[in-house]
């Protein structure tokens, strides 16, 4: 029998999701290391200001941002669709405005529709068709009736 491989994790749509890189001995995730890197640029201005102020405690600025970013950018939510942060933050934002959204697209309204059953009887059958005794039919004592099992 031919051994057969799953090539999903290699070719599917989270291909590179847990493609690694090796930063100073260390292996991040490629996404862990652009949101990182990112993080680490947009930390410069605010990194400059503090360091103005406060001298070397400017260095306390960037893990700070980096940190922030991951925990917005990289981390999902534990419960529910496992969305990442960023975009649960947007689809609040969004469905306060009316529409709810998931997972970044608008959930349509709910349409009520009403089915019934309508039976028209043709003019022959109607004047020939011998009249039906309603069906009868026993209960158990203590059996649960259909309006017991719908409510």
């Amino acid at each position: 029998m031919p051994h057969v491989y799953s090539l999903t994790r290699l070719t599917g749509r989270r291909k590179n999701e847990e493609r690694r890189q090796v930063i100073f001995t260390f292996e991040v995730r490629r996404y862990a290391l652009i949101v990182s890197a990112l993080s680490a640029v947009a930390s410069v201005p605010v990194t400059a200001l503090v360091m103005l102020v406060s001298g070397p405690g400017a260095l306390l600025v960037p893990p700070v941002f980096i940190v922030a970013g991951l925990v917005l950018w990289d981390w999902r939510q534990r419960r529910g669709m496992r969305l990442r942060n960023f975009q649960a933050i947007l689809d609040t934002r969004r469905s306060a405005k009316g529409v709810l959204y998931a997972a970044g697209s608008p959930i349509p309204l709910p349409q009520l529709t009403m089915h019934q059953a309508v039976t028209v009887p043709s003019s022959t059958a109607h004047e020939t068709a011998p009249a039906l005794a309603p069906a009868t039919r026993r209960r158990r004592r203590g059996a649960p009736t259909m309006r017991d099992l719908i409510t």
